[in-house]
């Protein structure tokens, strides 16, 4: 036998009210800090990064490596041509502003990243160089 919990004096419109107040609680920052989807690899050579952007257009994409951080920002674009006056019936897509920052090892190469955007995949390789042995340097002791 189950046990449920009846409140009687929660009606349906406030129960509906309670559950659009939990979803407008949550920011959206916290529901898609980990958006766009993003694999991220590495082998001998060149570290690797996809990211999945559907229906992102390539201007839309802005991608920075600074300091050591790897940045992906861009927007998605909720493809009715900017009318506000929009009765969804069902929304299920992300629309507005991303960004996603990485750190990077200290051997990457700024200087040979590649990035290609294609079928709604952004494919980045960014080549490793090798870290400079330390010189030997003999201290004489006085």
């Amino acid at each position: 036998m189950t046990l449920v919990r009846v409140r009687p004096w929660l009606r349906d419109s406030e129960f509906e009210n309670a559950i659009n107040n939990f979803f407008n609680d949550i920011s959206t920052d916290t529901v898609f800090s980990a958006y766009p989807k993003v694999d991220f690899y590495e082998d001998d050579k060149a570290y690797y990064f996809n990211a999945e952007l559907p229906g992102v257009s390539k201007d839309d994409i802005k991608l920075v490596i600074e300091d050591g951080i790897l940045t992906l920002s861009g927007e998605f674009k909720n493809g009715f041509d900017g009318k506000e006056d929009i009765n969804y019936l069902q929304n299920e897509r992300f629309f507005g502003k991303f960004e996603r920052k990485f750190n990077l090892a200290d051997n990457v190469d700024y200087d040979k990243v590649e990035a290609k955007f294609e079928n709604g995949l952004l494919k980045v390789k960014i080549n490793k160089i090798k870290p400079e042995q330390p010189k030997e340097r003999i201290i004489k002791v006085k």
